[in-house]
């Protein structure tokens, strides 16, 4: 069996005739995939434009559609405006015969802390208001701030307790000293002060939340006056039923 001897010289120049038909294989087919990529963005491109003008179209269509929509709103509250002021009234004057009246007295101890060995927790004198609708007093109480210490509270009772007639939310809230404190429609920390002496100082001022509510409530009972001398509640029964 022969054997072919190839020399060194031979070897290489088969190397170089390899690399060179690689060499123009790769770089015939670069140039054919180049052309494929350039073919592939043209049609992104067509597609992307397309897209950005359908999109456009869409978003108008989007637009004039809400338009719409918001005129139609517009033109059913307009409508029902009338309507809806006569419903609001006669749910008011359902409200106001619902009250509870007289409120309940606010006595000493209705509130308390809950360590009173060694927290300060005193009412300031009696009532800051009285009456059969709305009864107020403050209550001075220890807190845990490392500074001011002593916290002037309001706490109240008020006939009114609908949220057709005043929101619950609008005169109370949860800050404050941490008091057993059950059974209030008002509560609100008016201020944070160092000592009880300023605090006492603070509650013989007029403040504008209590004074609002004075007045809000002094305009309820005017109204719940004269509802109840035209209406009793079993008046409204059929609508209450609803």
């Amino acid at each position: 069996m022969s054997r072919t001897n190839e020399t060194a010289a031979a070897l290489i120049q088969l190397f170089n005739s390899s690399e060179h038909q690689i060499k123009r294989i790769s770089d015939r087919t670069y140039k054919a995939i180049e052309k494929l990529e350039e073919q592939k963005q043209k049609i992104w491109n067509r597609y992307n434009a397309a897209n950005r003008v359908a999109e456009t179209a869409k978003i108008k269509a989007l637009e004039r559609l809400h338009k719409k929509k918001e005129t139609l709103n517009a033109q059913e509250m307009k409508e029902c405006a009338p309507f809806d002021a006569n419903r609001t009234k006669v749910q008011r004057i359902i409200a106001l015969l619902k009250s509870a009246v007289p409120v309940g007295e606010i006595a000493d101890a209705d509130v308390t802390s809950y360590d009173p060995e060694r927290r300060y927790c005193q009412w300031v004198g009696g009532y800051l208001y009285k009456s059969d609708f709305l009864k107020l007093r403050l209550l001075i109480a220890e807190n845990d701030r490392p500074k001011n210490k002593f916290s002037l509270v309001a706490y109240g009772r008020y006939a009114f307790t609908r949220d057709e007639l005043i929101r619950f939310n609008e005169y109370y809230s949860y800050g404050g000293p941490n008091l057993k404190d059950d059974g209030f429609a008002v509560r609100f920390t008016i201020a944070h002060v160092p000592t009880v002496k300023e605090a006492t100082s603070l509650a013989a001022k007029e403040w504008p939340t209590l004074t609002r509510l004075i007045s809000t409530v002094e305009q309820l009972e005017k109204e719940y006056r004269d509802a109840t001398s035209k209406y009793a509640l079993s008046d409204f029964a059929s609508i209450q039923e609803k």
